[in-house]
């Protein structure tokens, strides 16, 4: 039930988000979607099978396509699959997507990878993190890589003046609310083919999410058989406000002076063998 409930939270935010971009597929085949910390954390690409787990709506897999890998996009809502496909028809790119539940792909595909990436969103939407982190692993070929860069877990419990009021950081209960118009939020950080300001309306669906600490996913990770090589906090937001006091910076989030700076994102890079 709330999976499902879920997938139809974040149909109605893909229809939304994109509601916002101008002709993704003219931009793609000029630019990449990507922030530098993502590429630095991956490496080459370049001919490896590359799995985007939890993909969204395809620009970031695309643009991994566009650096020469080989991608399998997978995400729960139909919608972004779909717009996924359509896109990567659209601007020529090659990319092959999936609907699936993560847990449920890893679990059961035949397919096998060189590098598993997720980013910006996926953890926290992973009820079962060691169940995760294990399908990983089970894809990933000897020698391979995973690589997640996220929004740092703290960040959901910082109100506008950067005062831990909100969601407690060690909650075991899951959050539900619908998916919000961060795109319409984040005032063109990403919306970098051009940003389109329209109102798109109340998202009538709750979706469930679940408070991943940084000590849950490293345990996740380690519990896997995956060996930790990285582990990388960053005092900035690539695209996303996911504080309501912070400030743009480029396309990117900080913290304002004269606040003490507080971590916004994590990155971390698990190898196989």
């Amino acid at each position: 039930m709330r999976l499902d409930e879920t997938r139809q939270s974040w149909n109605v935010a893909t229809r939304g988000h994109n509601a916002h971009k101008r002709d993704q597929a003219a931009w793609l085949r000029q630019h990449s979607a990507l922030f530098p910390e993502e590429v630095d954390l991956v490496g080459d690409v370049a001919g490896r099978r590359l799995l985007h787990i939890l993909c969204n709506s395809g620009q970031d897999s695309l643009s991994w396509a566009k650096r020469g890998a080989d991608v399998t996009g997978v995400d729960l809502a139909d919608e972004a699959v779909a717009f996924a496909t359509q896109l990567s028809i659209d601007s020529g790119i090659a990319a092959r997507f999936v609907q699936s539940e993560a847990v449920a792909y890893l679990e059961g595909t035949e397919d096998r990878f060189d590098v598993v990436v997720g980013s910006y969103g996926c953890l926290p939407w992973l009820e079962d993190l060691p169940r995760f982190f294990a399908g990983v692993r089970r894809v990933l070929n000897s020698g391979g890589r995973a690589v997640f860069l996220e929004f740092h877990p703290l960040v959901w419990s910082f109100d506008e003046r950067f005062v831990a009021t909100k969601d407690p950081y060690f909650s075991s209960e899951p959050f539900s609310a619908p998916v919000q118009d961060y795109v319409g939020a984040a005032a063109g950080a990403l919306s970098p083919s051009g940003h389109i300001d329209v109102d798109v309306g109340d998202n009538p669906h709750a979706a469930h999410a679940y408070q991943q600490t940084v000590a849950a996913i490293v345990t996740a990770v380690i519990a896997s058989g995956l060996r930790l090589e990285t582990l990388t906090e960053y005092p900035f937001a690539n695209g996303c406000k996911v504080m309501p006091g912070l400030v743009l910076d480029g396309r990117r989030y900080v913290v304002p002076a004269p606040y003490a700076s507080l971590p916004l994102m994590l990155g971390l890079r698990a190898t196989v063998g």
